[in-house]
This record gives structure tokens, sequence and C-alpha cells, in this order.
């Protein structure tokens, strides 16, 4: 019975330390998405991963006491109590089982989400489809080649996401001026460069949210001369990112008022930018990215774009 009472309380607490350190990896997880469900609001973890802190000192007290004290007189109460203990780190496990899956369900309708924004802003242009999609192909190279004091600053899914949203507001821009074969009139111009602005009030009261600023900055230049004259500390990085990229693929894409440039040509215009238009750090970083995978981009879209 002794043996039997400790095995549990072992396998109990062994339990409770795998609940304690899923449940922090789900709350690190949570902190790093642009979003927090209201179903899993931040207090209900926090309250559930104490509980768990208070029961595992239990489970090891409750071992060493029956693993020291031999004289101690053990009933069918003590192995109730044991039993209960273990059940509980068993129950927690399913709990956070099923809150993955709810998760998972949930990430997945905001994938479907993002699919639906984009197609319904690249129907109205059809000459930019696909570019939002490689914005986002080229974001994830340029991501991976951050050093560790800048990737600390963001997120893969933020600057996803932020990437793939960044023209959502074109939405609100008429298809006559989107799609001009021409030069834009002065009043033109001054639509179009209302888009940032309309995408960042489209997502502002979503579950995106937490880009809505992103998607604002991200016609913004270093020397304050961007669409609306934000200065260069009040942008966000992954704006800075984002504008780096959306030339490149803009550059290396055809329109309908000019052929496309090559990879070449597109990285010395960005690279003449770089102080001006685009912050230099950022843009020395981007131009390490080589070629073969600013090429796998541009074949990983068309591949996309013909599913």
């Amino acid at each position: 019975m002794r043996y039997l009472c400790v095995g549990l309380s072992v396998i109990a607490s062994l339990i409770m330390i795998s609940n304690i350190i899923t449940f922090v990896r789900l709350l690190i997880n949570l902190n790093k998405k642009s979003y927090i469900d209201k179903m899993f609001n931040h207090w209900n973890y926090k309250l559930c991963l104490l509980m768990m802190l208070i029961f595992l000192p239990i489970y090891i007290a409750v071992s060493i006491v029956y693993f020291t004290n031999r004289n101690i007189n053990l009933t069918a109460i003590n192995l109730m109590i044991i039993i209960a203990f273990f059940g509980c780190s068993v129950f927690v496990r399913a709990i956070i089982f099923n809150m993955r899956q709810m998760l998972s369900a949930i990430e997945n309708k905001k994938n479907e989400t993002i699919i639906a924004l984009v197609n319904a802003e690249e129907a109205k242009d059809f000459y930019t489809r696909g570019h939002s999609l490689h914005v986002c192909l080229i974001i994830l190279k340029f991501y991976e080649r951050l050093p560790d004091d800048l990737r600390s600053k963001t997120s893969k899914t933020i600057l996803e996401e932020a990437a793939i949203l960044h023209d959502i507001g074109k939405i609100g821009i008429t298809d006559t001026v989107l799609n001009k074969p021409g030069k834009l009139t002065e009043e033109e111009y001054d639509l179009i460069k209302k888009h940032p602005r309309y995408g960042a009030t489209i997502l502002k009261d979503t579950g995106y949210k937490n880009i809505a600023d992103i998607i604002y900055n991200h016609h913004e230049r270093i020397d304050g001369n961007g669409y609306y004259g934000v200065p260069d500390e009040k942008i966000p990085l992954e704006s800075k990112m984002i504008a780096i990229a959306d030339t490149f693929s803009a550059l290396t894409t055809d329109r309908i008022y000019r052929l496309h440039k090559s990879i070449d040509e597109a990285i010395y215009v960005i690279q003449e930018e770089a102080g001006t238009q685009f912050d230099p750090q950022l843009v020395n970083i981007f131009c390490s990215i080589d070629q073969i995978e600013l090429e796998d981009t541009e074949k990983e879209l068309k591949l996309k774009l013909t599913r």
C-alpha cells in the first residue's frame, strides 16, 4: 500500500510538472499571437497555473512523507486522497488537450478570414493578384535574417499576418483608380494614400487590432516624408520591414503601367533609398538574403496561384 501511494504521488508530480511546462508554453504562445481570444482569458490561465504550483509541492510532500515515515498509519482515506491528486493531474492534462484543440480551430478560422480578406482586396486590383502573398513570403525570409536583438522586438506570426494584410485598405479605393493604366492625378494619388488608414480602420475592432498600427505605417519613410509624415522613431519595426518587402515585390512584378525589373535592379533601387525611404540597417539585412531565396519566393507564389 505504501509503495502504491508513493508511486501515485511521484507519477502525479511528474504529470503536474509537465502540465506546468505546457501551460507556460501556451501563455508564451498566446503572447506572441496578434490576438488573445476572449474564451481564453489570460487570468484564467494564470489562475490555473497558480493552482498547479500549489498542488505540486503537496504531491512531493506526500511522496516524501510516505517514503520516509514507515510508521505512518495507511488507511483507505490516505489512498483516496492520493488517487484524487493523481486524478486531478490527469484532468488538467485533459483540459490542456481540449484548449489546444480549440486554439487550433480558432487559428484555422483566422486563416480562412485572412484568405477571404485578401481575395476581396485582390478582386478589385487584378494586376496585384498575389502581391500580398509575395510580400508575406519575402517577409518570412527577411525575418530569418534578423539579428537576435531585432528578432526579440517582433514575432514571426505578427509579421506574417501584417504582411499578408498590409494592403487590405485598398478595398476602400475605387477600381478605376486602382487599375488606371496611366499616371495618377494628384487627387487620385491622394486617394491611394488613404489605403493604409483604411486598412488600420478595418482591422482595429477585429482580432487583428494588434497589427493595425503596422498597416497604418507601412508607407512611412524614415526621413518623415511618407504618406502621413510619421517620424522615424514612431514607425514600427514591422512597418519598416514590410515597406522594403513591398517595394521589392512591386518592382519585380509586371504592372499595368510598366514591366518588372530584375532582382538585381530592384535591390539596387532599395539600396539607393537606404537612409531616406528605408532603414539602412534593415536594407543591409534584406540585401543579405541570397538571390536564389528571393527567386524561390516567386516560384512559390506562382505555384500557389496555380492551385
